[in-house]
């Protein structure tokens, strides 16, 4: 078996008296091969921690088939539970009166950790995340971004075989988001290809940064997958230079027939296609009057998802 994530015609609806049912996934299929690190893409709303819940076991699917390391969702939760954690960005786990360490302690034993591997995990991993000078805080007085920091520790003191991810750096700040994502490829590297993380994410930056493969969801349905190479040449967006110039522009300025759009009175977009960077467009616009800046623009994640859904998503990192 190399799919730590199976899911076969997955549905999920909710159900309302007296309203229509409300379908947040729509005969989702996707595979998560064992060691990878693979991200959902989507607008909120889109169903991304509806399966991930379900993957997590704390929700099960209206129809289709789910199987994590093997073990089915809907028969053998207990089995999967033992070797997955899901860390979700926002959540308040934990009780308030608890310090850092005493709630990190108690969840290490409801893990099922000795006392021994219990303080060793947790020592090392609040080390890692900066959680050391705030080891005996109480969790009411915790910041937002401390919070979440001691939820990661939660999420990985246990090595689970599958880490889930919802929005892990939800409401965090850039700087924090940054360490998050940079422990996260250490703890990868170290699990040698026995580990796999599910991340569901609507930060363009994150999903680049860190997936393998990415898997773009809108309104319940998967429409893409693919690494974020990938993605981009199927979106067939252009690349282009924009080009500022010191005076107006002709406003028949054109290049040996490539597609002109003005921006401004003394700014242009010289469309190049979708293909690699080519110099000798780049050496006549350089040899044009006027000239004051020439840049590269090629497609990103958030120009790649509005131009395969249509719809916009808002970078916040």
């Amino acid at each position: 078996m190399n799919n730590a994530v199976h899911a076969e015609s997955v549905t999920r609806k909710y159900f309302k008296k007296g309203k229509p049912d409300k379908i947040a996934l729509d005969n989702v299929s996707l595979e998560i091969p064992k060691g990878s690190f693979y991200g959902l893409l989507g607008p909120n709303g889109a169903g991304k921690s509806t399966l991930i819940r379900i993957f997590s076991t704390l929700l099960l699917p209206s129809d289709g088939r789910v199987s994590v390391l093997g073990y089915d969702v809907k028969t053998q939760a207990n089995d999967i539970r033992w070797k997955i954690s899901l860390v979700a960005g926002g959540e308040m786990s934990g009780y308030g009166l608890l310090t850092v360490y005493e709630q990190l302690w108690m969840f290490a034993m409801f893990n099922g950790l000795s006392n021994k591997e219990a303080k060793e995990s947790i020592n090392s991993l609040i080390d890692v995340v900066g959680l050391n000078d705030s080891k005996d805080t109480k969790l009411s007085e915790l910041s937002t971004g401390m919070r979440q920091k001691m939820n990661l520790v939660r999420g990985l003191m246990s090595n689970p075989e599958v880490l889930f991810l919802d929005e892990p750096t939800l409401g965090l700040d850039v700087e924090i988001a940054r360490d998050v994502r940079s422990y996260l490829k250490i703890w990868m590297q170290e699990g040698q290809g026995n580990r796999t993380v599910l991340l569901t994410t609507h930060y363009m930056q994150e999903a680049e940064d860190l997936c393998d493969t990415i898997s773009i969801i809108d309104e319940g349905k998967i429409l893409h997958t693919g690494t974020s190479e990938y993605l981009k040449d199927k979106s067939n967006f252009d690349i282009k230079y924009i080009v500022k110039f010191s005076k107006d522009i002709d406003p028949n300025f054109s290049i040996n027939n490539l597609r002109i759009k003005t921006i401004d009175s003394k700014t242009v977009e010289v469309l190049i296609g979708n293909s690699i960077e080519n110099s000798s467009i780049f050496k006549q616009i350089k040899e044009l009057e006027n000239v004051i800046s020439i840049a590269l623009h090629k497609p990103n994640l958030e120009d790649t998802f509005l131009a395969l859904t249509g719809k916009q998503l808002i970078e916040k990192i």
